[in-house]
């Protein structure tokens, strides 16, 4: 299948998702394209062609595709095909969804007058849901609702991560515990909790965040808790006392504190100006 026969069956849908293990073309030529896209690679080998150069493909990493970005696929020197899962999603309900939730996504994420498209390497615990989403869409319908629930997410998988980990080296056991870490029930538990995630001691786990990222623990859990929130007031109708509890902070006036100081505006400030 070549490029322009691909083009055919996304045309009335909102939601396309194929899986390609094992292509039956060669090449598929430089090309733009009207929808956003993003593939996740499922093995090593193939090539990724854009403006500036060829690029090898490598395996577990999720890129990010603007209309704008010319790109094509090409067999690698050995002879290997790129083997991916493609996600075409309608440009005018990716649009809206930015629109109406601009927190949704950090800025490197299908950046606007980039001409290189943003990657990431997931991690074991993001590759897990991220195919938990895909096996649950793959045979569903291509609505616009499913693009939604796509959409929300991945950013429930990238968000909490902080995407600027993707361009630094954690050690294996602190990248896991943070993604891990992520989920709002252990949010909740605060430090203590994160260091029985990573299974070390707090001098340990305190003295290699400082070094990879320049931040205590504490300060990273604050972090991730003021993401989470940010995600909540945008997306629920959860009073702000309940977002507080949800995200584990259980003085209402530390709360705010914490967000002005992330926001430099009050949750209620921030949900008026931002949630249409």
């Amino acid at each position: 299948m070549n490029y322009n026969e691909f083009k055919k069956f996304y045309r009335d849908e909102a939601l396309r998702i194929t899986r390609d293990n094992r292509p039956k073309w060669n090449s598929w030529e430089m090309h733009t394209h009207d929808f956003y896209e993003c593939f996740f690679t499922t093995g090593d080998g193939g090539i990724h062609q854009l403006i500036q150069s060829d690029e090898a493909l490598e395996r577990h990493h999720l890129y990010f595709i603007r209309p704008e970005h010319a790109h094509g696929f090409k067999q690698d020197a050995r002879g290997h095909y790129p083997a991916f899962i493609n996600i075409v999603l309608q440009f005018d309900l990716v649009e809206a969804f930015r629109q109406r939730h601009p927190g949704a996504f950090p800025d490197e994420v299908w950046k606007s007058g980039d001409t290189h498209p943003f990657d990431l390497e997931l991690a074991s615990g993001q590759m897990r849901e991220f195919n938990q989403i895909i096996d649950s869409l793959i045979f569903s319908s291509r609505s616009s609702i499913n693009l939604e629930w796509f959409l929300a997410s991945l950013s429930r998988i990238l968000l909490p991560l902080e995407l600027d980990l993707g361009h630094v080296t954690l050690p294996v056991w602190l990248r896991e515990g943070l993604h891990q870490f992520r989920e709002p029930d252990n949010l909740r538990k605060g430090v203590q909790g994160l260091v029985k995630q990573c299974r070390c001691s707090h001098e340990h786990l305190a003295r290699e965040m400082r070094k990879h990222l320049g931040k205590r623990p504490v300060e990273w859990i604050n972090d991730q808790k003021m993401r989470y929130a940010t995600m909540l007031l945008q997306t629920t109708d959860l009073s702000i006392t309940e977002i507080a509890l949800e995200v584990g902070v259980n003085n209402l006036s530390h709360f705010h504190s914490l967000f002005k100081k992330k926001h430099q505006m009050t949750p209620r400030q921030f949900r008026q100006s931002h949630v249409r």
